[in-house]
């Protein structure tokens, strides 16, 4: 379904993150990654898509400056 959301709306960022997630769970953190970079790629004015991709680099790498990097851009 995000999938889809995505397709009908590209500026939909709580799909991207819902797929971003969801792609985590299912042991896909590359994919995931990849996800939350698009969501910001295609909504540079959407600080949502920055504090969701700073969320996923703290909790899936243990990456605090990347986060705290994204979380300045929110």
């Amino acid at each position: 379904l995000y999938t889809k959301a995505i397709a009908l709306d590209p500026y939909h960022v709580a799909a991207y993150s819902g797929k971003a997630w969801l792609n985590f769970k299912m042991r896909k953190k590359l994919e995931s990654k990849k996800i939350m970079e698009e969501a910001i790629q295609n909504n540079p004015s959407q600080p949502l898509a920055y504090f969701n991709y700073a969320d996923f680099l703290y909790e899936a790498y243990n990456d605090v400056q990347g986060a705290k990097q994204n979380y300045l851009k929110a």
